[in-house]
């Protein structure tokens, strides 16, 4: 049975070797035993520097557990440029509708696709000996602890007075034909008997939430965000764009024919049309 550990051994060897005169951007990149019996996350969990980003896919076909940041950067242009002047490099976080977004280049990425995996080591050469001294601060993995709270309050904001009345004023405003379509929203806070770790968290979410993208950006040990989406809300290739959140519905049938009817009336409604135009060219 291998543990990550050793690879990380590997790595503080390699960064004794001399490095090329000119100085710059390094990545070193090992390859994962399939018999590392280390799990991704609760390795993760183990670690105390940050931020930390842990993603799977909901096919389970990718994972990624990184750590550290050696660049950060508070918008996307920022990290598409230096992916530009660095094509190897991988850059994850969260972006935002508006405001600053949190994306960085990790230290340490270990990833799986499929069935190959590897460990990398993003550094900068004249900083090698910072970086192998930071390796030997990384903890081996641990299991993660099952989670052991209560919940003892829960406020809603808006509560249920203000619900109805935003929901009335929606209503007013439709039928005034200032609005077309309106999606209500709230913010639910809850107050925990104990502290919450965000890998445990994320644990029991895995076990519960079965295909679904699962994500995790924990900021410092008492803040993180955190989910699992069943649904992508885009994916982006060149210049050819997917998404699965087109919100038609329409009832299903037991009779193929009937089945056909209904996916055909779903693709000839107005309102689905003027809300989700489509072109091709």
């Amino acid at each position: 049975m291998e543990h990550i550990s050793a690879l990380l051994q590997q790595l503080r060897q390699r960064l004794a070797q001399p490095f090329p005169d000119a100085a710059g951007f390094r990545q070193i990149s090992l390859p994962v035993s399939d018999a590392c019996s280390d799990d991704l996350l609760a390795w993760l969990a183990a670690q105390s520097t940050f931020p930390q980003f842990y993603w799977r896919h909901r096919d389970e076909q990718e994972e990624v557990a990184v750590c550290g940041a050696l660049r950060q950067f508070s918008d996307a242009a920022a990290a598409q440029a230096f992916i530009a002047a660095h094509p190897t490099a991988r850059v994850w976080g969260l972006t935002a509708f508006d405001g600053p977004s949190c994306l960085f280049l990790p230290r340490l990425a270990w990833q799986r696709r499929d069935k190959r995996a590897s460990l990398t080591l993003n550094l900068f050469t004249e900083n090698a000996a910072e970086t192998a001294d930071w390796l030997a601060t990384l903890a081996p993995a641990t299991p993660i602890a099952p989670l052991r709270t209560t919940v003892e309050t829960v406020a809603h904001y808006p509560d249920a007075a203000g619900w109805t009345q935003m929901l009335q004023q929606a209503l007013t405003a439709i039928a005034a034909e200032r609005l077309e379509k309106v999606v209500l929203a709230r913010c639910s806070r809850l107050t925990l008997a104990q502290p919450l770790p965000a890998p445990a968290l994320m644990a029991a979410s895995r076990r519960v939430n079965h295909r679904c993208y699962h994500f995790m950006l924990r900021f410092s040990a008492g803040s993180a965000f955190l989910g699992s989406s069943p649904e992508r809300l885009y994916l982006r290739d060149g210049r050819r764009l997917l998404t699965e959140a087109l919100a038609g519905t329409v009832a299903n049938d037991g009779d193929d024919a009937r089945a056909q009817q209904l996916a055909q009336w779903l693709l000839d409604d107005r309102k689905n049309q003027h809300e989700k135009p489509a072109g091709g060219g």
